[in-house]
């Protein structure tokens, strides 16, 4: 076996947070920690372990009908290229000022009060003439409301207001909301001052986007494998870790075919011969990507590619609980 490989099928942000290729007897649950000399290959993706031998390479062949994740960028969108983001408030560890402009609808700001602002820094001056506030993913009356949108070049000793607006609400969670303005000046620093939310105590913002204006659209790239922390939203975990320690590899992708897709990214290629009491064991991670009830991060799993050209998924292979160990056979079960 020369190739080990992660599949899935359906928009998903997901990780990986532990896997190991053993030679245990049948029956025991092996693990990263498994004694020596009964663990083949283990991986938890941490910093003094060996890192993926590919990150976010597809398996052509085997690769239909997906892309890279979806982004919340808007035409134009020039927010990843911030030197740094600060808050008034935050709520750390896991919403806090930087989950504004990470790209990641799934993640948010939230902070304790009726008002507060976002500050989103340049190495030199932009002009923003468009931007996008994304609404979070519970509790529409922590919206934002009312807000203005200011430039600053004298490091926030005076701010000016290139845009405001009053009694606004969003219609769903996730929703996109973009404003073109006639914005001439760059700025080295922008803020969104949130007046008001809705109502109650408690502000959250999904994502805050700047874009120059231009009709150009972020690509969205290849499906997504590599090393990061944990998901941002987990169903009944601690969030931005792994199962097993502080990190895990981060899956991500979207499903652009009609018909639905499919994705098969490379991870590691390791050289460890096969044989009847050989057992692959991983953790999957999921992540409630948009609250989706269908659970479609769970429909994954972890693939082998062997030296004469077979993948375990092609033989009839079953996990310890019967179930195919397809993507979809996964999720379903």
């Amino acid at each position: 076996m020369s190739l080990l490989r992660a599949h899935w099928r359906t928009p998903a942000v997901l990780a990986v947070a532990a896997l190991a290729i053993t030679a245990p007897t049948i029956g025991q649950l092996p693990s990263a920690t498994a004694a020596p000399g009964d663990v083949a290959f283990a991986s938890s993706f941490e910093a003094n372990q060996s890192p993926p031998t590919w990150v976010s390479t597809p398996e052509g062949t085997k690769s239909s009908g997906v892309t890279g994740p979806a982004q919340a960028g808007i035409p134009g969108d020039i927010t990843a290229t911030n030197t740094g983001v600060t808050a008034s408030a935050e709520n750390a560890p896991n919403e806090v000022a930087a989950k504004a402009v990470d790209g990641d609808e799934n993640s948010k700001w939230l902070a304790f009060a009726t008002s507060g602002c976002l500050r989103v820094n340049f190495a030199q001056g932009v002009t923003v003439k468009r931007y996008a506030l994304v609404s979070a993913n519970d509790s529409p009356e922590r919206d934002p409301r009312d807000w203005q949108v200011q430039g600053t070049n004298d490091n926030g000793a005076t701010w000016t207001t290139i845009d405001s607006k009053t009694g606004q609400s969003f219609d769903q969670r996730f929703q996109t909301k973009v404003f073109d303005i006639p914005n001439t000046t760059a700025y080295a620093a922008y803020r969104l001052n949130v007046i008001a939310n809705q109502s109650g105590g408690i502000i959250q913002l999904a994502e805050f986007r700047l874009s120059d204006g231009s009709p150009a659209v972020p690509p969205s790239g290849p499906m997504v494998a590599e090393v990061g922390s944990g998901p941002t939203s987990a169903y009944n975990a601690k969030t931005g870790v792994g199962f097993t320690g502080l990190k895990a590899l981060r899956y991500a992708g979207l499903v652009t075919g009609a018909a639905g897709g499919k994705a098969w990214d490379k991870v590691y290629d390791v050289d460890i011969p096969v044989g009847a009491k050989t057992e692959l064991s991983y953790r999957i991670f999921p992540d409630l990507t948009k609250g989706d009830l269908r659970y479609p991060s769970t429909y994954a799993s972890v693939d082998l590619a062997f030296t004469d050209g077979t993948y375990l998924s092609d033989l009839p292979a079953v996990d310890q609980l019967g179930f195919g160990i397809s993507p979809r056979a996964q999720g379903t079960s």
